[in-house]
């Protein structure tokens, strides 16, 4: 279910990131990094979101995966995500449904007329649920746009 749709600007932050391997699993890559950010003492302050640098499909897809924290981590890379110009989506339901939102979202860009910035092909946020046992969580795509 498809809970808001539109356009905005993310907020300025700081995150830990990480450059995924060709063939590696995001949700192990993710849980991984959470405990490396825990353990080193990390005070995160956000979702966690990744960033997908070309068109899912590809045989080599760049990956990034980001988790914002309050300030630098020891031995782990960080930079400063300045403000960004997004179009979004917000729903919920299965992860098997996310390609069919994020069709959706690309007709929104389209039949709006805006202008996806070149080199990012999404950018999504994992809400994680309150029970972790179920099964439908809420989930943001965003395609940054040029100004």
């Amino acid at each position: 279910m498809i809970l808001n749709l539109g356009v905005r600007t993310t907020d300025p932050m700081r995150v830990a990131y990480r450059i995924l391997e060709d063939q590696e699993n995001d949700a192990v890559a993710m849980a991984g990094f959470l405990t490396e950010l825990t353990r080193k003492g990390a005070r995160l302050t956000d979702t966690t979101m990744f960033v997908y640098h070309e068109p899912s499909g590809k045989k080599r897809q760049k990956r990034e995966l980001l988790v914002p924290v309050a300030s630098e981590v020891g031995g782990v890379d960080t930079k400063a995500l300045q403000p960004t110009r997004v179009a979004f989506i917000v729903f919920t339901g299965a992860e098997d449904q996310a390609e069919e939102h994020h069709r959706r979202l690309m007709e929104y860009v389209r039949r709006n007329h805006l202008n996806p910035v070149e080199g990012i092909q999404r950018i999504e946020a994992h809400y994680a649920p309150e029970d972790m046992d179920e099964r439908d969580w809420t989930m943001e795509n965003m395609i940054p746009l040029k100004d």
